[in-house]
C-alpha cells in the first residue's frame, strides 16, 4: 500500500448524466462524484506501453484509496485543470486498498 505522503493531489471525479431537453434530445451533464486525494503519474517508456496494452492513448495513471463506484464513463479533473477520461478502473492488487486509474487526457474542445 501506498504511504499517504504520495497521495498529494485533489483530483475531482466526475460522473456523466444524460437527461432529456424540451425537445426530447439528450443533454449531457457532468456532476460531481467525489473530490479524492491521489497520486498522479505521468506514464513513460514501459509503462505506458504495458497501460496502451489493456487500452488505447493511456497517459495517466491516478492512485486513490480504494472505491468500488467508479466507472470507465467517469472523467477527472486535476488541480490545474486538465480533464482526464478515465480508460480503466484496477485494483491493482487485488487487495481492495487502493484503485488505479489509467487515463488520457480530453482535446479541447470536449
Amino acid at each position: 500500500m501506498s504511504r499517504a505522503g504520495g497521495f498529494r493531489h485533489r483530483v475531482l471525479i466526475e460522473s456523466l448524466s444524460k437527461s432529456p431537453n424540451a425537445f426530447g434530445e439528450p443533454i449531457e451533464t457532468w456532476s460531481e462524484l467525489a473530490t479524492v486525494w491521489a497520486k498522479v503519474e505521468a506514464l513513460t517508456g514501459s509503462e505506458a506501453y504495458a497501460a496502451r496494452q489493456l487500452i488505447a492513448e493511456v497517459e495517466v495513471k491516478l492512485t486513490i484509496r480504494f472505491r468500488e463506484d467508479l466507472t470507465e464513463l467517469m472523467r477527472a479533473t486535476l488541480p490545474g485543470g486538465d480533464v482526464l477520461d478515465i480508460r480503466s478502473v484496477l485494483d491493482e492488487d487485488g487487495r481492495r486498498r487502493e484503485t488505479v486509474l489509467l487515463c488520457s487526457r480530453r482535446s479541447n474542445g470536449q
